[in-house]
């Protein structure tokens, strides 16, 4: 199966899933994006990564604004 198809396939089951399993996985999810925001060394690799894309972004001469 090719990933888009898969990718399809998922976005469909999250349309046809039940209100009451759509609440879960959103709790799920926000409690997941919380412990990650609060994770020192996730928000470092991501500032990091920033970083990274814009010196690349100015070594390129892709950059418009000053960050």
């Amino acid at each position: 199966m090719s990933q888009e198809l898969k990718s399809r396939e998922v976005l469909q089951k999250c349309v046809d899933m039940e209100q009451e399993e759509h609440v879960k996985w959103s709790e799920k999810a926000m409690m997941y994006g919380l412990g990650v925001a609060k994770d020192d060394g996730v928000v470092e690799q991501n500032r990091q990564l920033f970083h990274y894309t814009v010196n690349m972004m100015k070594s390129r001469g892709q950059e418009e604004t000053n960050v």
